[in-house]
């Protein structure tokens, strides 16, 4: 009987550490989705800048392959932008909720950079809300310039 209590003690934290395991690989996975996410909207919001500039009279929706991105590179399809009077929006709504914005971000996101919500960006870094387009959906992750 001693012998199946300790077979049975050995089982249990055994169980425990491959859920251990489990756990930190989640986390990992979900983190680089995060960072690769974020990346991808920094290059969008960028080529997003150098298209307005081109094209000052632009407004509404950009689709992506007028970006001027390059070939090689490959964004998230659910990413969308939007211009209005003078300024860039890029955003993602996620179907579920996604890590902090700064693992997204790689470090310190861009100060006009947070969440959609009632047609307001609330954003870790500022203490006032800043109006956004109604056209981006609530929960909404925002980069905007």
């Amino acid at each position: 009987m001693p012998v199946l209590y300790l077979a049975f003690i050995i089982g249990m934290i055994l169980v425990d550490i491959g859920g251990d395991a489990s756990r930190l690989s989640h986390a990992s996975t979900q983190a680089a989705e995060a960072s690769a996410l974020g990346s991808n909207m920094l290059v969008v919001r960028n080529a997003l800048q150098a298209y307005l500039r081109a094209n000052p009279a632009a407004s509404g929706q950009i689709a992506l392959p007028d970006l001027g991105l390059p070939g090689w590179f490959r964004p998230r399809a659910e990413l969308r932008t939007w211009v209005q009077a003078g300024r860039t929006y890029v955003y993602y709504t996620p179907n579920q909720p996604k890590a902090d914005l700064v693992s997204m971000l790689a470090g310190t996101p861009p100060g006009l950079t947070g969440f959609a919500r009632n047609a307001q960006l609330i954003s870790p870094r500022l203490q006032t809300t800043t109006p956004l387009p109604p056209i981006i959906p609530d929960n909404s992750i925002v980069l905007v310039s």
